[in-house]
C-alpha cells in the first residue's frame, strides 16, 4: 500500500453574493416611515409654539428683531436768566405783553412873522416870542434903539445908555395846570404873607387868550409914590412909579413873563411915536 500523502487540493469556492441586511422583525416598511413623519410634525409644532411664545411675550428682538422704537418728546423747562439789567416802567404799562406805543410830540408850528413896515423886527425861537420897534425914540433922538437877547431876557435900549438900564421883557417857566397868580405866587412870594404882598390881576385882557398881573402891595396913603412901600416884596418885580407887569398867553401855558418898562415910550414904528414896541409882543 502506497502510504505516501497526497497534497491536498485546494477547493474552489464561489463567492456569494452580499445580502443586505432585512428590516427588523416585527416592523413593516411603511411603518417607520409613519414614525418619522409624525416625529417631524411634532418638532414642527414645538419650534412653532416656542416662536409664537417668544414674539407673544415680547422677547423676539433676542432673535436678532429689534422693535422700531418709539419716538418721546422732552419738554424742557423754562429757564430762569438771573443778573440781567431790569427795564423801569410804570406799573400801568407792561413791557413784556403790551405792544410797543409810539409817542410823538406835537409842536405848535411858528407864525409867520410879517416884518415890520416902518421900522425892525425882532424874533426869537429861545424866547417864543416877536416885536415892532423904531429905529429912534422921541426920548433921545440923538441915539438908536437897540435889542440884545441874554440868557432867558432880552434888552431894548437906546444905544447911548447900557443895556440894563432900558426896557426888556423876561421869561419863566411854569406849570401847564398853574394859573398865572399860582405861578407868580410860587416864583416869587413863597412864604410871604399875603397881607405884605399880593398877586393883582388885571381886569382888562388885551385879547381873549393873554392875561397881565402886577405883584402889589398895601399903602397908607396911595397919594405918596408907591417907592415908598413894598419893601417886602421881591426887587425889580413889584409895582413901582414906572411901567412893570407879568402877562400868559393861554395858548402857551408853559411859561409867563415879565415886562418892564419904565417911564418912557419906545415905539413900534418910525412914523408913529405914540405907539409902543410892548404892545405888539407876539407868543409862538
Amino acid at each position: 500500500m502506497n502510504t505516501q500523502t497526497q497534497p491536498v487540493q485546494p477547493v474552489e469556492t464561489q463567492p456569494q453574493p452580499v445580502v443586505p441586511p432585512s428590516a427588523p422583525q416585527g416592523l413593516k416598511p411603511n411603518t417607520a416611515n409613519y414614525i418619522l413623519m409624525v416625529f417631524g410634525f411634532v418638532l414642527l409644532l414645538v419650534i412653532a409654539s416656542g416662536a409664537a411664545y417668544l414674539f407673544g411675550s415680547g422677547k423676539i428682538g433676542m432673535l436678532g428683531l429689534s422693535p422700531t422704537p418709539t419716538p418721546t418728546i422732552t419738554i424742557t423747562p423754562p429757564v430762569e436768566i438771573t443778573n440781567t439789567p431790569m427795564l423801569t416802567a410804570s406799573p400801568s404799562v407792561s413791557l413784556a405783553s403790551s405792544p410797543s406805543v409810539s409817542v410823538s410830540l406835537t409842536q405848535k408850528p411858528k407864525p409867520t412873522i410879517i416884518p415890520n413896515p416902518d421900522g425892525n423886527t425882532f424874533s426869537s425861537n429861545k424866547m417864543g416870542i416877536s416885536f415892532y420897534y423904531a429905529n429912534k425914540t422921541p426920548a433921545d433922538s440923538t441915539g438908536t434903539v437897540k435889542v440884545q437877547e441874554s440868557g432867558s431876557i432880552v434888552y431894548v435900549y437906546i444905544s447911548s445908555g447900557k443895556p440894563e438900564s432900558g426896557q426888556s421883557i423876561e421869561r419863566f417857566p411854569k406849570s401847564t395846570t398853574d394859573t398865572l397868580s399860582q405861578a407868580i405866587t410860587k416864583k416869587f412870594l413863597t412864604g410871604i404873607p399875603t397881607t405884605d404882598c399880593s398877586v393883582n390881576l388885571d381886569p382888562k385882557k388885551p385879547s381873549p387868550t393873554v392875561t397881565k398881573a402886577t405883584i402889589s402891595y398895601p399903602m397908607d396913603d396911595p397919594a405918596q409914590l408907591n417907592v415908598t412901600y413894598g419893601e417886602k416884596c421881591p426887587e425889580h418885580y413889584s409895582e413901582s412909579n414906572g411901567m412893570a407887569y407879568f402877562f400868559e398867553d393861554s395858548k402857551y401855558p408853559d411859561r409867563f413873563y415879565y415886562v418892564s418898562i419904565g417911564q418912557y415910550t419906545i415905539p413900534s414904528g418910525n412914523s408913529k411915536p405914540d405907539s409902543k414896541w410892548q404892545d405888539t409882543i407876539a407868543v409862538f
